[in-house]
């Protein structure tokens, strides 16, 4: 999965193209569908450019909500195949906040970020938006200066900069679920936290950030591989971004960068309990993951659980 954006802070959309790579499993499969909500489908080329048959399909009663199904057909053969869609959002995506500059901290630049879990991917990209399919992805983001897009994958090289805009490209290589496609864009700053950890967040908020989560992001690291048996963490760099105190979920696990608001930085470390809830995702629902939407207790259960052990451990309380 290659994802192309620009941000679009006067009109509030995404614009770009989703390439997606597609091998049938199955040689008299002719089509794959893809989910999607309030997105506007521009086209649908193959691989040398040529167009692809596609429709929208609404579903019934109920479920209409839901969005719809893109329905793309694909030649004959086992593949594999290049589906390139070009698209936009729009003002209704579900995964995407936007935030003046007025309800930012330092309140000169406007800020935006996305939050898919648990069904809005589909209004972020096309896709199959369902817990039980992953796919590894790059991501490319262009944003104007002097923002800094971050997003839920390793940095892909340095960014690049063209006509007042710049570009920011990031790489997944551990197949993940559409829902841990997150992108933040705001006016940030960078800190060192950890051994292979950073802390990104507005230049207001960062210093603090950076005081709140020096060291301990290791520990936790460290704490949770041994209570899960020495289980190897997989994903490389663990890093923050700091959001605004609206970021309504406290903190999301996207890979590579932990989403966490403002609000959880009191100055104490007294609210770091989150911080290691996420940090225990990198292995519980990131890796190892429900199947179906109705069995997520099984995500944030064993998280929990994890999590506990990790707060017990570190403060000298071990748990039998």
């Amino acid at each position: 999965l290659e994802i192309e954006l620009k941000v679009d802070f006067e009109r509030q959309l995404f614009s770009g193209r989703c390439k997606l790579l597609v091998e049938k499993l199955n040689s008299k499969v002719n089509h794959v569908l893809l989910d999607v909500l309030e997105l506007i489908i521009h086209s649908i080329t193959d691989a040398d450019g040529e167009p692809v048959k596609w429709e929208l399909l609404t579903p019934e009663g109920a479920r209409a909500k839901f969005g719809k199904a893109l329905l793309v057909t694909l030649p004959r053969g086992k593949g594999p195949f290049h589906v390139n869609v070009i698209y936009e959002t729009t003002e209704k995506s579900t995964a995407i906040q936007w935030l003046t500059k007025e309800q930012t901290t330092g309140k000169r630049q406007p800020l935006c970020f996305t939050q898919s879990c648990a069904i809005c991917g589909r209004s972020l990209l096309p896709c199959q938006d369902t817990p039980s399919v992953k796919a590894p992805f790059s991501i490319q983001v262009t944003v104007p200066k002097p923002l800094m897009a971050v997003a839920s994958g390793e940095p892909s090289g340095e960014p690049t900069d063209a006509d007042g805009l710049c570009t920011f490209t990031y790489a997944q290589e551990v197949p993940v679920m559409s829902y841990l496609i997150a992108v933040v864009v705001g006016e940030f700053e960078s800190r060192e936290i950890g051994r292979k950890s950073r802390c990104y967040a507005e230049p207001e908020v960062v210093e603090a950030a950076r005081k709140e989560f020096t060291d301990i992001v290791d520990e936790f690291l460290e704490t949770a591989q041994k209570i899960l048996g020495g289980a190897k963490y997989e994903w490389g760099s663990y890093n923050v971004a700091v959001l605004p105190s609206s970021f309504a979920y406290g903190g999301m696990e996207n890979p590579n960068c932990t989403f966490m608001s403002a609000s959880l930085i009191p100055g104490d470390r007294s609210l770091t309990p989150t911080l290691a809830h996420e940090i225990v995702h990198s292995w519980i629902g990131n890796l190892v993951t429900n199947a179906y939407w109705k069995d997520f207790w099984l995500n944030e259960g064993f998280t929990r659980y994890i999590e506990r052990r990790i707060m017990g451990t570190c403060a000298g309380k071990h748990l039998p």
